[in-house]
């Protein structure tokens, strides 16, 4: 009995793989990285032999790619969307104040609060609570200063970060093909839109580099 699932993708990946050597033959290098970008799939059911010719075919289309548009000096510089790794948008994690050291056991700890990636359980709730009593027996009010930011965390509230403090994010990334990837000098890109008063749009500040992209 065939596997007409099997079938049918390895049925797809011929077609993608076809308009791929075609267009990269009619110098056509956008259509063929997005034909090559369709076989690095989490879905592929190719060995890992035929995962890895895929790659080396669309890496090579997508170097071309960034040569000619740099030559032509047209979209060069625009920070393209990689099929691979994969990124778990839920599994992201912002911890403010993320000042660390080694410990003698070589794990990294915060140095003002103690709080690290790892401290998404209970503990952040209980140390909330214990938080709130303090201030209660005080007298005073004032809510509870959150520094891990998760998708179990209460985010109804954006986080404040001062000037010059250090705020670490964590992203994990998962590789669905059978073939290594080697990922090398690798930044975070961000985008911070002010929230001002006034009729003027907000100034947009990112550290997104336009130009020298390879």
């Amino acid at each position: 009995v065939l596997d007409f699932c099997l079938l049918n993708s390895i049925f797809q990946d011929h077609i993608h793989f076809t308009i791929g050597r075609q267009s990269f033959n009619l110098k056509q290098l956008e259509s063929a990285a997005a034909a090559f970008k369709h076989l690095l799939t989490a879905e592929s059911k190719q060995p890992t032999s035929q995962q890895a010719a895929f790659l080396r075919e669309y890496l090579f289309v997508y170097k071309q790619l960034l040569t000619q548009e740099e030559r032509d000096s047209s979209t060069y510089g625009h920070l393209p969307e990689l099929p691979l790794p994969l990124v778990d948008s839920n599994a992201t994690k912002v911890l403010l104040a993320a000042s660390h050291k080694e410990n003698e056991e070589g794990s990294r700890k915060s140095l003002a609060t103690g709080m690290w990636f790892d401290s998404d359980g209970e503990d952040p709730q209980k140390w909330e609570m214990l938080e709130q009593k303090l201030i209660q027996a005080s007298g005073k009010s004032l809510k509870p200063s959150a520094q891990l930011f998760t998708n179990r965390s209460d985010n109804r509230l954006s986080p404040i970060a001062f000037v010059g403090e250090c705020i670490a994010i964590e992203l994990q990334v998962e590789n669905p093909l059978q073939v290594m990837l080697v990922l090398s000098d690798v930044s975070l890109l961000w985008t911070f839109v002010p929230a001002l008063q006034g009729p003027d749009p907000p100034q947009v500040i990112s550290n997104e580099v336009t130009s020298g992209v390879k």
